[in-house]
């Protein structure tokens, strides 16, 4: 087993006994998260997975978060979006937070694109990038990790 394969295993382990459970959301210190009724219990921190998201950038107020999140939280729980989405935890006291609506498959681009489609239904009209996760466990950030923008 790489280094690298042993360092994310222990970081799911540490995420997994930090997590708590409320009103639907898993909440642990860095990200409040919600899975659809589809949701096969296959999100990994997993170098070769397959997974991708929608990155949706909010200001960190208390209007903007209720406003964003409970919507995209509401809409995952229903299932019309993907398996899971998260939002980074407000209390980190960070500017700008993110929400990522997730999808199984970065090469399925008919689902990705419905994803897509139904944040644009939600009145997402701006640019949003969509990143496979295997870009951010290898610690890739900045335009060359998006595999799509949409405009």
């Amino acid at each position: 087993m790489s280094e690298f394969t042993e360092a994310v295993e222990a970081f799911c382990k540490a995420e997994e006994e930090s997590t708590s459970y409320n009103r639907g959301e898993y909440i642990d210190p860095y990200w409040r998260k919600v899975f659809s009724p589809t949701y096969s219990g296959e999100l990994r921190n997993h170098p070769n997975d397959t997974w991708g998201k929608w990155l949706i950038f909010i200001n960190n107020t208390e209007e903007e978060v209720l406003k964003h999140w409970e919507r995209i939280k509401e809409r995952t729980l229903e299932g019309s979006l993907g398996p899971a989405s998260k939002i980074r935890n407000p209390e980190l006291g960070r500017e700008t937070l993110v929400i990522c609506v997730y999808t199984q498959d970065c090469w399925d681009v008919e689902d990705v694109m419905r994803v897509r489609g139904e944040l644009r239904n939600l009145g997402y009209t701006q640019t949003l990038s969509y990143k496979p996760n295997y870009e951010t466990l290898a610690g890739g950030t900045g335009p060359k990790t998006v595999l799509y923008r949409s405009r």
